[in-house]
């Protein structure tokens, strides 16, 4: 994929990179074994239910 500053892209793969990152820094948990199952938005973030549990 090419892209410039201009266009404001940026790959998937860095994008799930840079927004995991964020979540851990926030102490987020992350199991690459887990199933992404959803989210919902709570009044102080969001809320992340994964096969094992919520988060």
């Amino acid at each position: 994929m090419a892209y410039t500053r201009d266009d404001g892209m940026m790959s998937p793969v860095q994008l799930a990179s840079i927004m995991l990152d964020a979540a851990i820094a926030c102490v987020g948990h992350y199991s690459s074994r887990d199933e992404y199952k959803g989210f919902r938005k709570t009044a102080v973030g969001f809320e992340v239910t994964s096969s094992s549990r919520k988060r």
